[in-house]
């Protein structure tokens, strides 16, 4: 494949909160015309962290849930009924649909079905994007990385899935990623601040550095199942958390 494939038609981003993009959809920046932003509100705090972001990254940020104030933002996070209540599939279905149909781009990259580390809410987006894709008969695109459940530091290993299917590579260089995470550390190193921006590992390597496959599991609304003995074997291998309580 070539990235003429992946840009024909147009590219839009959707994560799940804010600093996802540049961790897990990091090639895909520099293309997209939209990175939408579908999780969650943004506190303040993560305003100034926007406001640090490079004009040409910030002018393409959608803020689907727009922004609360700190305290307003924090009551609602660490409330787990309010979160879970928020996290449902017609919910969040309904601010992706609107995104990605109203957008008119052909192209999409978001989590992967393993929600990279197991984050339940990544594997949500995953599945919502990629139903969504089908319906419009849209393409949908994400990283073929995965971190192990090995009971260590989760930012230490970025592992490669086996993928067989259609992919393009993407590179993530120290270079690119650096200076985008930063515009996080400076809005945390605010003293007046209350919420911590950057919620990944704060070792420069703590990314999935290097080349990596960006897999195209549908197709112009068409679901590629190739690799779907892989993906079953990720998902239930890698422990699900952060989703509804029992």
């Amino acid at each position: 494949m070539t990235v003429d494939e992946f840009l024909t038609g147009g590219l839009g981003v959707i994560n799940t909160h804010q600093d996802d993009e540049i961790l897990w959809m990091l090639p895909a920046l520099y293309y997209a015309s939209i990175v939408s932003v579908t999780g969650k509100p943004i506190p303040d705090d993560n305003y100034r962290a926007i406001a640090n972001y490079p004009s040409w990254l910030r002018g393409r940020l959608q803020i689907e849930l727009g922004n609360a104030n700190d305290a307003d933002f924090l009551a609602f996070w660490q409330d787990v009924d309010a979160r879970d209540a928020f996290y449902q599939d017609e919910i969040m279905r309904n601010w992706i649909r609107k995104r990605m149909k109203r957008s008119g781009l052909q192209n999409w990259m978001t989590h992967n079905p393993w929600g990279e580390y197991g984050h339940y809410h990544h594997r949500l987006v995953n599945r919502l994007v990629e139903e969504v894709a089908v319906e419009l008969g849209l393409s949908v695109w994400w990283l073929g990385v995965y971190i192990p459940d090995d009971g260590g530091n989760p930012g230490d290993t970025y592992l490669d899935a086996t993928i067989t299917g259609d992919y393009i590579l993407g590179d993530f260089n120290q270079s690119e990623f650096l200076p985008l995470r930063q515009a996080f550390l400076d809005a945390d190193a605010d003293p007046g601040k209350e919420y911590t921006t950057w919620t990944w590992h704060l070792p420069d390597t703590s990314f999935p550095e290097g080349t990596r496959k960006i897999v195209r599991r549908v197709n112009a609304g068409v679901v590629d199942d190739t690799d779907l003995a892989e993906i079953t074997a990720l998902k239930a291998s890698i422990p699900e958390f952060g989703g509804p309580t029992p």
